[in-house]
């Protein structure tokens, strides 16, 4: 079955807009956690730094597929059917899928301060399983994000309650 969904024009625009703005924000954050790992030397940042590259560099594109698309489509108001999406799009969304899960499990990794890459491996590979395997890969894929994030603020709540560092208050506030 083929689902159509009718947007306004402005709808497209807003929402590339916003992951340009997204994608240069999280490589502001990888390079500072770069400069921090240059510094300090401590994998931690670098992993860091990696994670966040690897989260800008799916945003930029699903920033360049959406303008692709958006280039394809003319009218007053833009239609967009799954079955007009070109094998390039889908490519690039697969990359996207994989970029951004695994930009936010290296973020979980290092967040639980883990020194053993056969559980990294471990947890990549479940996530792609789970995903590129699933039936449904956009519920999968954002079930898997939201399962990630929740982490992230759950473990960061925890850190912020035990602690009351201001510095991981903020990073709480930014997961949320």
């Amino acid at each position: 079955m083929v689902s159509f969904y009718l947007v306004p024009n402005w709808f497209f625009g807003f929402g590339i807009f916003l992951e340009i703005i997204f994608a240069l924000i999280a490589a502001a954050v990888a390079v500072v956690a770069f400069k921090i790992y240059r510094a300090s030397c401590q994998n931690e940042f670098r992993l860091f730094g990696l994670s966040f590259i690897s989260i800008s560099l799916s945003y930029f594109l699903i920033a360049l597929i959406n303008l692709f698309v958006v280039s394809q489509i003319s009218d007053e108001l833009r239609e967009l059917s799954l079955s007009q999406i070109t094998t390039f799009s889908l490519f690039g969304l697969y990359l996207h899928i994989f970029l951004f899960i695994s930009g936010l499990t290296l973020l979980c990794y290092t967040s639980l301060k883990l020194n053993n890459s056969k559980i990294l491996i471990l947890l990549a590979f479940m996530e792609l399983f789970l995903i590129f395997l699933s039936a449904n890969k956009a519920f999968a894929f954002f079930l898997m994000a939201a399962l990630f994030i929740s982490f992230l603020i759950a473990h960061y709540t925890s850190e912020y309650l035990s602690r009351r560092n201001p510095k991981t208050l903020l990073i709480l506030i930014s997961f949320v």
